[in-house]
């Protein structure tokens, strides 16, 4: 077990005394220098809670919409890749991905087209929630 306070705590303490004690006593040229560096950490302070779920999220939609590892059941046979090989196997899905978009798979009336759409979707959501969740609309 951690101690606390633990990374995200200290990333969100440090934006939070950049913004509310550093940022006022800068002169206004260095303003906005500092408030990027401000947003910069709120983003790696979100990245950091989220952890892995993003690409996880990312690599069973993936393996769902190219129909890897169905075999009719509920569950995906294959466990998923370890952390460390995880973004080397989202850009391998990507290129497939992209590879079948490219021979016409995902144009409108054919198969790939709805996932794909609903795909997408999902993953610049998440990248949105990482880097300007303000940017969303609030609750439903």
């Amino acid at each position: 077990m951690r101690d606390h306070p633990d990374g995200a705590e200290l990333l969100q303490a440090a934006r939070a005394l950049l913004r509310d004690a550093v940022l006022p006593a800068l002169p206004a040229e260095q303003r906005h220098n500092a408030l990027m560096i401000a947003n910069a950490l709120g983003i790696a302070e979100r990245q950091l809670r989220a952890g892995d779920a993003p690409a996880l999220a990312e690599w069973r939609s993936l393996r769902s919409l190219l129909g890897i590892g169905l075999d009719g059941d509920d569950e995906d046979p294959c466990a998923p890749p370890a952390a460390d090989e995880l973004e080397a196997t989202l850009a391998g899905l990507n290129r497939v991905l992209v590879q079948r978009i490219r021979a016409g798979e995902a144009d409108p009336g054919q198969p790939l087209h709805a996932g794909l759409m609903h795909h997408l979707e999902s993953v610049a959501l998440q990248r949105v929630a990482e880097s300007n969740p303000k940017a969303l609309p609030v609750g439903d």
